[in-house]
């Protein structure tokens, strides 16, 4: 197991394991930001950059998802909204669908996000786990299948059966 430095916060943690983020000026504006607004802002701002142990991980999930690994985006929303009101510092994205990801060096026990990194990811050596890496992999899969039923199910509701849209509940 990872030993933290003296001094080490959650967001060097979450920094090493996701990456530094984009600098993006927002401020709260009183209203609830949706699931829909905050990958909307994530689209339009780019917030594609990430770094190395996140890369590994969604190379891994493209690799359980059966797909090539440019076809799995990452996108590092930490200090977004997106961490701010749904409590995810990044999420994955596959066909439009998307699976949450918050990074933390405490066990919450419960959390918004739909996978939890926890500092397992860390070996004692500072390198990345790799065993950690394809459990967390194997997760985000299968959540990414259960996020896209979902999806497909809301769809079908609202479209009666027609052409797919993105309308996140």
């Amino acid at each position: 197991m990872f030993v933290a430095k003296s001094g080490y916060t959650g967001h060097l943690f979450e920094e090493e394991v996701i990456g530094t983020p984009k600098i993006v000026s927002w401020q709260a504006d009183g209203r609830r930001w949706k699931v829909r607004d905050c990958v909307e802002f994530a689209h339009r701002h780019q917030l594609t950059q990430h770094g190395p142990i996140a890369e590994q991980l969604r190379l891994k999930v493209a690799e359980r998802l059966g797909v090539d690994g440019r076809r799995v985006l990452i996108y590092n929303t930490i200090n977004t909204p997106f961490d701010f009101y749904l409590g995810a510092d990044c999420f994955f994205e596959f066909q439009g669908t998307v699976v949450t990801c918050d990074a933390s060096l405490r066990n919450k026990g419960s959390y918004k996000a739909d996978v939890q990194i926890g500092e397992a990811i860390i070996g004692q050596d500072g390198e990345p786990n790799q065993e950690e890496i394809n459990r967390l992999a194997d997760q985000i899969a299968g959540q990414w299948h259960r996020n896209f039923r979902r999806f497909r199910e809301v769809c079908t509701q609202r479209q009666g059966g027609g052409v797919l849209t993105w309308h996140p509940t």
